[in-house]
């Protein structure tokens, strides 16, 4: 078993432009990824009888193509461009820091979406029972604002673990099992993601198990890195994938709470 690239996991997620003949199958075409720029260009311009150019989005359909990653940022964004009101029309531009997402070398930042947020809470003195999850386990914290950084937030309490989910769709292909690791920002302040490995044939959102495991409140930036995802390549392809075991998470959409 190995793990994907930077390069590799690009070619899985970017748009191709085209798809070529080989081996009896059709392969994405990515200039720049998956084949050089002048080697594209030759097989445009010659109308070479193997590249079949994309011109449509029906066109990605036809040959089975979808990204393993949607939205995808292919390359490590670590700042943010903040622009500030001074006084009658003039504005101020200027770029700050945040916890970086996107693509990483070997891996993918992902990032915390702001909606369906839950906040697990005793406040209506409720037993959390994984095999009967009700509403009254979970409390919405308020979102709010952070000027300096351009960004939402929410505050988890000491010693809490709330649910989310990523802006990010994932489509894992059948030769991949995916697992998710903290980030070392948080992970300085004793913040660790808490989420099972992403099987092979799986569809959805991402949901987040977030825990704060010092005694301190901690904020939860939205919208920037909040972990980042390894893709293990089997040495060979799975029997059984999650899809054909008829997985109780396919196609989740937000933060889905647990099923028995």
């Amino acid at each position: 078993m190995g793990v994907l690239s930077d390069r590799q996991i690009k070619s899985r997620c970017m748009r191709p432009v085209g798809f070529l003949r080989h081996d009896n199958r059709w392969e994405a075409v990515i200039p720049g990824v998956t084949h050089t720029v002048e080697q594209v260009d030759n097989w445009t311009t010659r109308c070479y009888a193997r590249f079949r150019p994309v011109t449509h989005d029906q066109d990605l359909t036809q040959y089975g193509w979808q990204p393993m990653i949607e939205p995808f940022v292919d390359h490590a964004v670590r700042t943010k461009t903040i622009r500030n009101d001074l006084f009658a029309g003039i504005f101020e531009e200027k770029d700050v820091k945040i916890i970086s997402y996107g693509l990483s070398s070997y891996g993918y930042d992902i990032r915390l979406s702001g909606k369906d947020i839950k906040i697990f809470s005793n406040i209506n003195s409720a037993i959390v029972d994984p095999m009967r999850m009700s509403p009254t386990s979970y409390v919405a914290p308020e979102i709010r604002h952070d000027e300096e950084f351009g960004l939402d937030y929410f505050i988890l309490p000491p010693k809490s673990v709330a649910l989310g989910h990523t802006m990010e769709y994932f489509r894992i292909p059948r030769d991949l099992l995916v697992t998710c690791l903290g980030k070392s920002t948080y992970a300085r302040v004793a913040m660790m993601p808490i989420v099972t490995p992403l099987e092979p044939e799986w569809e959805g959102d991402l949901v987040l198990e977030i825990a704060n495991l010092i005694e301190c409140p901690t904020k939860i930036y939205i919208g920037c890195g909040i972990a980042q995802l390894t893709f293990n390549v089997g040495d060979e392809v799975c029997e059984v994938s999650y899809k054909d075991r008829g997985g109780k998470y396919m196609h989740q959409k937000g933060t889905v709470d647990a099923i028995v």
